[in-house]
């Protein structure tokens, strides 16, 4: 029960900072989708210095063309951050870091300095073949770390999203706020009843981190990059009929380098062999052009 109090308490925060009012981009609109963004802004965004950092990727239209979008970026001495939504594996990773080598603290006008976010949202076709209603529950299991001053005025937050339910319907949700310095281990997890042959289901989860204060001569740190999985259980008699992205489960493979170089090796062979009929005989290659 307290457990389910303290994220009833931080709901409020949490859902704020993965709406995307401290981070790079907004919350996902579209019922499928994957994104990614990182924020980096050190003296506040209510002033008119553009950001350091504000990055965001997509994967929106489905069917997905790719099941795996990531962002990555660094200034040595100053931050580093971390970003990636795969729907293939359904893992989700986050990290950043944020260090102040001035005499100053850091500090935003009420936002985060720093902040990253992943997130995953797909929409399920689930088919049954049992009578009356099923449960089925959707999890996410969340490993990772905080470093920072124990006792800060603002201390960063991590956290952590899963919203389940129908299609159009009201969602039935998990949220994880992670205020403490150390280690992170926690489990999300949503029960929905379905009812027959054919139910359609929504899956969101997401993972942020946010640095909203650093000294002197501290470095911040948050790592959600340990993997955070997400999973369906399904009971026997309920399958997974179709996922709107194509994606979810599926891993899309890049092709590989050596099998698309087969493709150029004859056009190349091709051209090598008329650079060498023009140099051999540049008074023909004149008179034919």
């Amino acid at each position: 029960m307290w457990k389910g109090m303290q994220r009833g308490c931080a709901a409020v925060v949490a859902m704020t900072l993965l709406a995307g009012i401290t981070n790079a981009g907004a919350v996902l609109r579209e019922d499928t989708g994957l994104e990614v963004t990182a924020v980096v802004d050190l003296d506040g965004r209510l002033r008119p210095t553009p950001p350091l950092v504000n990055v965001v990727e997509l994967e929106v239209l489905p069917p997905f063309t790719r099941s795996v979008i990531g962002i990555s970026g660094q200034q040595a001495g100053l931050y580093d951050y971390f970003a990636e939504a795969d729907i293939g594996r359904q893992t989700l990773k986050v990290s950043g870091a944020l260090t102040n080598a001035t005499a100053q603290s850091m500090v935003g006008d009420g936002l985060s300095i720093l902040g990253v976010t992943a997130q995953i949202r797909d929409v399920l076709t689930l088919a049954s073949s049992l009578p009356g209603k099923q449960v089925v529950t959707l999890s996410l299991a969340i490993d990772g770390s905080l470093a920072f001053d124990p006792s800060p005025p603002i201390a960063p937050i991590a956290n952590a999203s899963l919203f389940f339910g129908p299609a159009g319907g009201v969602l039935n949700s998990d949220l994880g706020s992670y205020l403490s310095s150390g280690a992170i281990a926690d489990t999300l997890q949503v029960a929905i009843e379905i009812e027959g042959p054919s139910t359609t289901v929504l899956v969101d989860a997401a993972l942020g981190f946010n640095i909203f204060f650093v000294r002197p001569g501290e470095t911040v740190t948050g790592s959600l990059d340990n993997t955070a999985v997400l999973t369906l259980t399904l009971p026997a008699g309920v399958t997974l009929a179709e996922s709107k992205s194509g994606t979810f489960g599926e891993v899309i493979a890049p092709i590989p380098l050596p099998a698309a170089g087969w493709l150029f090796a004859p056009a190349c062979a091709a051209l090598m062999l008329r650079a060498r009929r023009r140099c051999a005989d540049p008074q023909r290659w004149r008179a034919a052009s």
